[in-house]
């Protein structure tokens, strides 16, 4: 049976190497297989040095490095790209408008307005009616978020008081939209939308 020292190195069964380099007989030798089975825990640390980093020919203390710059160490131990960015489509058209008849929050389908995918929309809430004021909201379908702000219609003939808002879009793609009024005082028009 082959004996190692404490570094490792093959010595005689019946001698091992002390930490001055001096030979010393006793039992504190270790085996192939109890060399074998030290953690790397146990060990003392490391030097603060690149012996024990990965490169693309050897693993490492991590995976093999995979040479793709973009690439990045996941969550799961392997290399990938990160998830791409999101992409907006610029909407201004009058099909894209909705009024309320009634006061309070209500569903806005957009199925036939933006494509499956969509995170999120721009809407633009403005004022149809000279009021002096009202309230009008949008939020994300089933949110409890009081997402409401005032809207001031001008003071100026033509001016109109106006609020452009991003709104997080579930699968379903209903947004919610508030009139305090509920008179189609307010005009809420898709201008945009992230997929």
């Amino acid at each position: 049976m082959k004996i190692y020292d404490t570094n490792g190195l093959e010595v005689e069964q019946d001698e091992v190497i002390l930490a001055g380099g001096t030979h010393q007989h006793d039992n504190r030798y270790y085996t192939e297989t109890e060399v074998d089975a030290i953690k790397l825990d146990d060990l003392a640390s490391p030097d603060d040095n690149t012996d024990l980093n990965a490169t693309t020919s050897a693993h490492g203390l991590l995976p093999k490095l995979d040479n793709v710059v973009t690439n990045f160490l996941n969550g799961q131990g392997g290399f990938s790209a990160p998830a791409g960015g999101y992409s907006y489509t610029e909407l201004f058209s009058s099909q894209h408008v909705a009024t309320l008849a009634a006061s309070g929050w209500q569903d806005w389908s957009l199925t036939a307005i933006i494509p499956e995918g969509t995170i999120a929309v721009e809407v633009l809430m403005e004022m149809i009616d000279p009021y002096t004021a009202t309230e009008a909201g949008v939020r994300k379908n089933g949110s409890s978020l009081d997402r409401k702000w005032q809207i001031i219609y001008g003071t100026t003939a033509g001016d109109t008081g106006a609020s452009v808002v991003q709104c997080e879009v579930a699968s379903d793609r209903i947004i919610e939209v508030y009139d305090y009024l509920g008179n189609g005082d307010v005009g809420y028009r898709i201008i945009g939308y992230w997929s």
